[in-house]
């Protein structure tokens, strides 16, 4: 768990069977910067949301980082909250689950952001990517870039057309019912 302030960067690490509420690997409360690079997380459980990670605020660094088997009730592996950024680069999230719902693994709360850069998200139970709707002014923000994105029925699932801002560049979208 990170708290307020911190800076901290893991490299080459596997992070397993971690059991939490929110965020069994890593869960960032506050606003801090953390970047991984080289990981692997997988097999870690949340109660709730966040089964790998729980982005409460703060900035959060994905490079060529792995997340797999991992499983929550509802957000799969990354939860990412109103105030929280997530920047995924050169990495894969696949095979996880959320047990009780559609939401898919990457999940954005109102005013959350996200950049997918050269990254693959498939083979996940639900939508690939899902966005929460706007709560008065709080619209997340998606882009995607030379990224591939599948999900069980949409690859990008925006709750309402008001809900956030959604970019897509040279990337595939691909989804059983639809794309986005």
């Amino acid at each position: 768990v990170l708290d307020n302030g911190i800076n901290i960067k893991l490299v080459g690490l596997t992070m397993t069977g971690g059991v939490a509420e929110e965020g069994g690997a890593i869960a960032v409360l506050r606003d801090s910067l953390v970047r991984l690079e080289d990981c692997w997380l997988t097999d870690n459980r949340a109660g709730q949301k966040g089964a790998a990670i729980h982005l409460g605020a703060g900035l959060t660094v994905l490079v060529r980082t792995r997340l797999t088997r991992n499983e929550a009730p509802r957000a799969g592996p990354i939860y990412i909250a109103p105030r929280a950024r997530l920047v995924l680069a050169h990495s894969l999230i696949a095979g996880n689950r959320n047990q009780g719902g559609a939401n898919g693994p990457v999940y954005l709360a109102p005013g959350a952001g996200v950049e997918v850069l050269n990254s693959t998200i498939a083979y996940n139970h639900a939508h690939g990517v899902y966005v929460q709707a706007a709560q008065g002014k709080k619209r997340s923000m998606l882009r995607v870039e030379s990224s591939i994105i599948m999900g069980g029925s949409h690859a990008i699932w925006v709750a309402r057309k008001e809900a956030s801002i959604v970019e897509v560049y040279r990337s595939v979208l691909h989804g059983q019912i639809g794309f986005i």
